[in-house]
């Protein structure tokens, strides 16, 4: 897809579909919903909001704060960014672009009409904004780099570190989770980078991101050899995708909290690693025992609710162990 000539925003020297092309490359995207439209925001949003990708597949930026930024680096060329100021808006403004390409990139088969049903599920916008925003900042030296010009690229990323003060991610406190979640799962599971976790999150729908995320955990164990039904496979993953999102949905009161932000992260991989440890543990006994196919109702889908003795299995403040923190009033959420 490339821009439509008809588009409000001008076209900066194909900045834009560079730009989308590199979104839909890192975030590892079958496809984009991008319609080739980048337009204004309104007049009343443009000084308070930055961009927004659209239901019908479009791209709003504001005119001040993204826009005309990028016009001006474009026509004085390196000496502009000789500012860091300056140099921290245009930052701004290409990462704003490239999150917003986010929010587009799907499965191949995805539709508009998908997307719009996705939209309406606000309890899915902190695992939404949290992934797109925590790849997106991974990502931006590198995009940089790509999407520019040679003689903008290096001064950019040079002004930009000589700012003030470091820029801070959008959904600080979303995104802090998100990373933490992520160097957790990648320090527990030795094959499993952190860019592997933010690509599979911040590329996947809203409805499709939890047992997709469910999927790359499960394939770090020995889950996938030991359990072979093919229902009882489909039960785990469906099992930890909705443990999964029920974790970040619960993230909805801390969007800048960073701190808040990194310790609900740590709690939602904990939550994960135990979940298919134990499961683990489980049906490894099982082939110990000749591969007995128990009973639903006494072999759980994700390993033991029970140990021997009958009682639940609790963390330590009487949590259950297949239980991930849901809000604020639990062990473990913000005090």
């Amino acid at each position: 897809m490339r821009r439509d000539p008809a588009s409000e925003v001008p076209d900066f020297d194909g900045l834009w579909d560079r730009i989308a092309a590199d979104v839909v490359s890192n975030h590892r995207a079958e496809a984009t919903l991008w319609n080739g439209r980048i337009d204004y925001l309104p007049a009343d949003r443009e000084q308070s909001v930055r961009g927004q990708a659209t239901a019908d597949g479009r791209l709003l930026l504001s005119r001040p704060l993204v826009v005309e930024p990028l016009r001006r680096l474009y026509a004085e060329g390196p000496r502009a960014l000789s500012d860091p100021k300056f140099a921290q808006v245009c930052w701004r403004g290409i990462k704003t672009a490239a999150h917003e390409f986010g929010h587009l990139t799907a499965p191949a088969d995805w539709t508009l009409a998908d997307r719009i049903r996705d939209l309406d599920r606000e309890e899915q916008d902190p695992a939404e904004e949290g992934f797109i925003e925590a790849l997106t900042q991974v990502e931006m030296p590198g995009l940089v780099d790509r999407v520019l010009p040679a003689e903008l690229a290096g001064p950019l990323a040079r002004g930009v570190a000589a700012g003030p003060e470091p820029l801070l991610p959008s959904y600080p406190g979303w995104t802090s989770a998100v990373g933490m979640f992520s160097a957790e799962l990648a320090a527990e599971f030795e094959e499993l980078r952190a860019i592997d976790v933010l690509r599979a999150g911040a590329r996947e729908s809203a409805s499709r991101r939890p047992e997709a995320l469910a999927r790359l955990i499960i394939d770090q164990t020995r889950l996938p050899e030991l359990v072979q039904d093919p229902r009882r496979k489909a039960a785990l993953r469906t099992d930890l995708g909705r443990a999964l999102a029920d974790g970040f949905a619960s993230l909805g009161d801390l969007p800048t909290a960073r701190t808040a932000g990194r310790q609900r992260g740590q709690e939602i991989a904990a939550g994960a690693i135990e979940k298919v440890r134990t499961g683990e543990q489980f049906f490894a006994q099982m082939a110990d025992f000749g591969g007995l196919v128990f009973d639903r109702g006494i072999a759980p889908v994700a390993g033991p609710t029970q140990g021997a003795s009958g009682n639940d299995q609790t963390k330590p403040g009487g949590r259950p162990a297949d239980r991930l923190p849901r809000g604020k009033d639990e062990p473990g959420g913000r005090g």
